[in-house]
Parts: structure tokens; C-alpha cells; sequence
């Protein structure tokens, strides 16, 4: 998830989950858990994914537009 959050910035779906003390009720708030469970949801599938699974992603998606151009 470092690679992510270093081309994108922060991946919080919103702003009380990454800094909770935006909010003085954010302890208290039962929609700021969904998307708590969101955002653990992301880190899960984002600490999955490597570099080279990145660099291998763009490498077929570029290899797809070249395809398209010759044809």
C-alpha cells in the first residue's frame, strides 16, 4: 500500500477515518465505522499488490492500446 499512497496520496475514503480529530464526534459516529471497515477493506487488497505487479498491470494495458493502433 506504500506505492499507492505514495502516487495518490492518502486512500482514506474520507477525512475523519485517516485524521479522527476533524471531528469531535467521530468516536461517537456509527457511519465513520463503515467506512473505517472500508478503508481496512482497501489496505487489505493495496498490501497485496507489489511494484512489479504494478509495472506488470501497465505493461499489458500499454501492450493493449499498441495492439489496437496496428489493427
Amino acid at each position: 500500500d506504500e506505492v499507492i499512497q505514495l502516487l495518490e496520496g492518502s486512500i482514506a475514503p474520507v477525512q475523519c477515518v485517516g485524521n479522527p480529530g476533524v471531528c469531535q464526534r467521530s468516536h461517537l459516529c456509527a457511519v465513520r465505522d463503515v467506512w473505517d471497515e472500508l478503508k481496512q477493506a482497501i489496505d487489505g487488497v493495496l498490501k497485496s499488490i507489489t511494484l512489479r505487479d504494478l509495472v506488470e498491470r501497465q505493461k499489458n494495458k500499454d501492450q493493449a492500446v499498441e495492439a489496437m493502433h496496428y489493427n
